[in-house]
């Protein structure tokens, strides 16, 4: 395992932090138990579904629940029409949620890529935001009321120490 980005990376070894975002991508609901697909529950649409399963298609408004190696599922947000990248369809142990994998690494790849450095892209951002994530980058709310909070709070207290001081309300 490269446990750094810096320095020499053994060509060898997986990347830490793809690893470590493909493992909680997987926990968020994306790629492996983001599909019930392949457990022995489902192979029927009458099963449970997993949140990924929502947007697994073989064809343009066609869903795919199967898990046939000879078939091919892919993700997609717009009922089939595009296809953003194909399912893993290989089983023998494998995440049917997976990536299948192809030229360019991805995150959720069902098999990883050693010496190579993987980030989040396009296809896992785009399927933690349709399970529900938002990924918009909001500045926690808490901190803000906090300081204003604080300030009200401050300027309260000097209001009613000068009263207790004077006897009347006054500002510094």
């Amino acid at each position: 395992m490269n446990l750094s980005r810096t320095g020499a990376q053994n060509p060898n070894f997986f990347d830490l932090q793809a690893v470590a975002s493909h493992e909680i991508d997987q926990a968020l609901g994306i790629g492996g138990s983001g599909s019930m697909i392949g457990n022995a529950s489902l192979g029927f649409p009458t099963g449970p579904v997993g949140s990924m399963d929502l947007f697994r298609y073989s064809g343009n408004g066609v869903r795919s629940y199967t898990t046939s190696t000879s078939a091919t599922a892919y993700f997609s947000i717009d009922g089939g029409k595009t296809n953003l990248t194909n399912f893993n369809q290989a089983g023998g142990g494998s995440d049917y949620g997976d990536w299948l994998g192809g030229s360019t690494p991805q995150v959720q790849d069902a098999f990883g890529t050693p010496g190579v450095n993987i980030n989040l892209g396009v296809n896992e951002l785009t399927a933690l935001d349709v399970v529900g994530y938002n990924l918009v980058a909001v500045p926690e709310p808490g901190s803000g009321a906090l300081l204003v909070g604080g300030l009200i709070a401050i300027g309260i207290l000097r209001c009613r120490r000068k009263v207790s001081e004077q006897g009347v309300w006054a500002l510094r």
